[in-house]
This record gives C-alpha cells, sequence and structure tokens, in this order.
C-alpha cells in the first residue's frame, strides 16, 4: 500500500515548528520508505520529496537510482527513518496516521506513545518559518532516550566526510592483580602518573579522522598550552568561566533535590546561556550510558554520563569533572560553528561541513573576519580539519590507536602470565618492562593529540574551570 498524500522526508535538523502536527511515527514511516524504495516506480517520488538542508548536503544526497551506491544509501535511509533520524512529513496538513505529536491551544503536545522522540523534536524544532533562525537560549527537556537509538551517532566509515563527534571519557582502570602490585616497578609508576598528567580520553569520530580512545583520570593540575589568539574570545574567557562555573555549581548544591531530568535541563541552560552570548543557537544535551561527555555537531548535541546524573549526589571531584567536560564540548561548539561562519566568509555554505540546518543558517548570516583573532585560530582548526594539514591530523589519530592497541595488547599478555602459576620471575618482569615501554609511546601519542588546534583549546577551556572552583 502507497499513500496518495503529500509528503516530504526531513532531517530532524530540518523540522520546523509547523512541521510538528504532521510527523508519522517512525515505525508507520519506515515501512513506507521501505515499501517505496523497493518498488523502481516509486524511487523517483522518495527522491522528489527529500527536503533540507541535509538531503541538499553531500552526507544526505540521493545518489540516483542507478547508482552503485544505491543500496547502501537505501539501507541506511530507511534505518534513518527507523531510528527517527530522518523524519516523514505529511504535507497536505491531514493528520498522519499514527502522529508523534498533536496540536493543541497551547501549542504542540507529545503523544504519549511517542513522548522522549516529541519532547525532543519540540525542543529542537527550527522556528517556522525557517531562515532567519531565532538564535535562542530556550532550555530543553533533556531525559534519556531510553533506547531509542535514533539519536546516537552510528559510526560512518568513508574517510572523505568531516568528523561528527567528540567523546570526553574518564574509562575505568585496567584490574590489577595482589601479584602485579608486588611486582611494579617503579618506572611502570610513574608512567601512569604520566598517562594521567597527560588528561587522555576518548575523543570518537564517526568518519574521518578515525576513532581514537585514550584512557586516563584527568589531573587537576594539568595545563595547556593555549594559543594567544584562542583566548580572547567566546567560552574560554574569565568572564564566561567565571559566571558559567558559578551557576554549575548552584546546580550542583540543589543535586539531590532535582530529578534526573531536571538536573540536565539546568545543566543545559546554564551552558545554553554562555553559548547564545556568543550568538550561537543553544545546544541540545542529554544522557547516555557512555563515560565522559561527547559532542556531535551534525546533530548540535552534547551527550553526558548517564550515570552521574542519576548519581543523587556528587562529590567536589565529580562536580568538577562534568563542568569542565561540558565546557570542553561547548567549546567544541564554539569552534565548529566558527568554521561554520568562516566558511561562509570564504563563499561556502556551513551545511556544506555537516553543520545542521538552524545552526548553518545561524553562522551563514555571522560570517567571521578572517583576519581577526578569533578568524586566524579557526582557520589554523579549519585546516587541520578539512583543509592541507587533514593528513598531519589524521596520522595523529592513527598513532592513538596503534598506541592505545599496543598498550592493551602487552596489558592483555601480562595479565595471562600473572595467571599462570609456574611463570617465572623473568617473564613477569619483561612484561611489566613491555607495558611500561608501550604505556610511554601512549602517552606521547596523547601528548600529540591534545597539541591538535581545537584540542589545546578545548582543553584548556575546560581546564580553567577547575582552577577556579
Amino acid at each position: 500500500m502507497y499513500s496518495t498524500r503529500s509528503y516530504a522526508f526531513k532531517h530532524w535538523s530540518d523540522i520546523t515548528v509547523a512541521d510538528l502536527p504532521f510527523i508519522e511515527s517512525p515505525f508507520f514511516a519506515a515501512s513506507f520508505a521501505d515499501r517505496c524504495l523497493s518498488n523502481d516506480f516509486k524511487v523517483s517520488d522518495v527522491a522528489s520529496n527529500l527536503c533540507g538542508y541535509h538531503f541538499r548536503s553531500g552526507f544526505g544526497a540521493f545518489p540516483g537510482r542507478g547508482s552503485l551506491h544505491f543500496r547502501k544509501w537505501k539501507d541506511d535511509f530507511v534505518r534513518g527513518v527507523e531510528r527517527a533520524e530522518i523524519l516523514l512529513v505529511f504535507s497536505d496538513k491531514k493528520k498522519p496516521f499514527c502522529p508523534v505529536i498533536n496540536e493543541s491551544e497551547e501549542g504542540p503536545v507529545p503523544v504519549s506513545s511517542e513522548a522522549r522522540l516529541a519532547e525532543r523534536l519540540i525542543a529542537l524544532a527550527n522556528p517556522a518559518p525557517p531562515p532567519p533562525p531565532a538564535v535562542t537560549g530556550e532550555v530543553m527537556d533533556v531525559t534519556s532516550l531510553s533506547g531509542n537509538p535514533g539519536w546516537s551517532s552510528a559510526p560512518n566509515e568513508a574517510r572523505n566526510s568531516p568528523p561528527s563527534t567528540t567523546t570526553l571519557s574518564s574509562p575505568a582502570p585496567a584490574q590489577s592483580s595482589a601479584r602485579q602490585q608486588e611486582s611494579d616497578s617503579a618506572q611502570v609508576q610513574s608512567n601512569k602518573t604520566a598517562a594521567q598528567d597527560a588528561q587522555p580520553f576518548c575523543e570518537d569520530y564517526s568518519s574521518n579522522p578515525k576513532p581514537a580512545k585514550p584512557k586516563a583520570q584527568p589531573s587537576n593540575e594539568t595545563e595547556f598550552n593555549q594559543p594567544e589568539n584562542c583566548k580572547g574570545w567566546g567560552l574560554t574567557t574569565d568572564e564566561c568561566v567565571g559566571e558559567y562555573t558559578a551557576e554549575v555549581k548552584d546546580v550542583f548544591s540543589r543535586w539531590e533535590t532535582l530529578s534526573p531530568s531536571e538536573k540536565l535541563k539546568e545543566l543545559g541552560a546554564k551552558l545554553n546561556r554562555q553559548l547564545t552570548k556568543e550568538g550561537i543557537p543553544g545546544i541540545f544535551i542529554h544522557d547516555e550510558s557512555i563515560k565522559g561527555a561527547q559532542f556531535d555537531f551534525r546533530e548540535w548535541k552534547i551527550v553526558v554520563d548517564s550515570s552521574l546524573i542519576m548519581k543523587s549526589s556528587l562529590t567536589q571531584d565529580e562536580q568538577m569533572q562534568l563542568a569542565d567536560h561540558l565546557l570542553h564540548e561547548a567549546r567544541h561548539a564554539e569552534q565548529w560553528f566558527g568554521m561554520g561562519q568562516l566558511h561562509a566568509a570564504n563563499g561556502g555554505h556551513p551545511s556544506e561541513i555537516g553543520l545542521p540546518g538552524v545552526v548553518a543558517e545561524a553562522a551563514k548570516m555571522t560570517p567571521l573576519n578572517p583576519e581577526s583573532d578569533k578568524g586566524q585560530a579557526i582557520d589554523k582548526m579549519f585546516q587541520y580539519v578539512y583543509g592541507d594539514n587533514f593528513e598531519d591530523r589524521d596520522a595523529v589519530y592513527d598513532q592513538l590507536d596503534e598506541s592505545e592497541a599496543a598498550l592493551k595488547a602487552a596489558i592483555d599478555r601480562r595479565e595471562a602470565i600473572q595467571k599462570d602459576p609456574s611463570a617465572p620471575t623473568a617473564a613477569i618482569e619483561l612484561a611489566q618492562a613491555d607495558v611500561a615501554d608501550a604505556n610511554i609511546q601512549y602517552v606521547k601519542a596523547v601528548k600529540a593529540y591534545q597539541n591538535l588546534p581545537e584540542e589545546v583549546d578545548a582543553w584548556a577551556t575546560g581546564a580553567k574551570v577547575r582552577k577556579i572552583w
């Protein structure tokens, strides 16, 4: 069965307030999309009804029915509809078969069966009519999606597209046996301290550059050599960091009285207050089962560690960690918005580097002067992410991957030897030495990663929270 109604498929970032009451549920929308794309006579109908910046960009454009890439595009498209990344919107102003959102006198109201999805769409919907966009600091409901994978970035192996996520993480350390503790040398302990001082974390990209997962516990004393042309603007200024820190400390003082959604809502409000001061659209914040925090510029969101949000109380270190991570990721948002502004100043459209609709339009309306301090700082980041230094940046991530894999392998070999009761002391000591050597290379790779233009700036920004705490 095929619909005779007029419709459009839109990426969630292109949805407007006017679309909300006419969005079909992902279940029925995915079934409809799959049927149409499996019928040669209906494929062109779907292609002609792909609307918004997402489908005009290189990331979602229809490849053509005869293209070798059509099958993969179709599978990705249907999967995107199932996950509510792509939405079926009826344009005849009649109700969907199974609506996600109803219209009331007070405005859009979530349907109970799709409440979480509806809340997010209402919070993130672009103003109607579209551009110029409203750059506001409105607070969004940021409860967990409870398993709906539609808002999680799926890995993309394409090597010719920009990165989509950054992840700040503090994973749990590897388990140590009593035998290991007895045989740890001073050199191994020194290397562990060096790894902690380097503050490595997990920086995942869903495409190029390759995912890299450095791991260690952040240190309060770590200093980052932030470039001078990064210090005088935006979220890293003393005024911004001081105001943000004072406001999040107030949230933490009331932590026990807040529900998880209220915690995220208030933290998001404090962060968006600083972003909107800089003319940057407010960012979507929610929690998932990850370690640390993660920024995804394609979906303009920050994901935080749900284990911290669910706690009834946080230690001071956990409070500083969460506040640091959020500001670090928000600085990445500011950087990517700046790259969109710079791209606009150079004659491009910000959507071409992956920014979603409303964010891309806001960046387009405020092009960045390439000759300013900020323009020069952002240009260096742009060159490393998208430009001439792309391969240099990619090599840093490759080395980070390789050194982490080597360290994990060395640790696994050591643990296997330690579990063998017949293993001679010399073998254990040799395995310990291998771990120490691998850890030295890993720390070097982490430091190279942290010296990438966008990372040294974001790390320095987040670290300022700890300094003034």
